[in-house]
């Protein structure tokens, strides 16, 4: 029982650092498209 419990959340934990990263990189190429629409900025 411990031991699914662990896995479960190992999963969730990876899930969870894959979609932040995803966000992270959307982010910074919305950041990047910005300073090329704005260069004074």
């Amino acid at each position: 029982m411990a031991q699914s419990d662990f896995s479960i959340r190992r999963v969730a934990v990876v899930g969870a650092g894959t979609m932040g990263r995803g966000i992270l990189m959307s982010l910074a190429d919305a950041d990047r498209r910005f300073t090329d629409f704005h260069p004074e900025v």
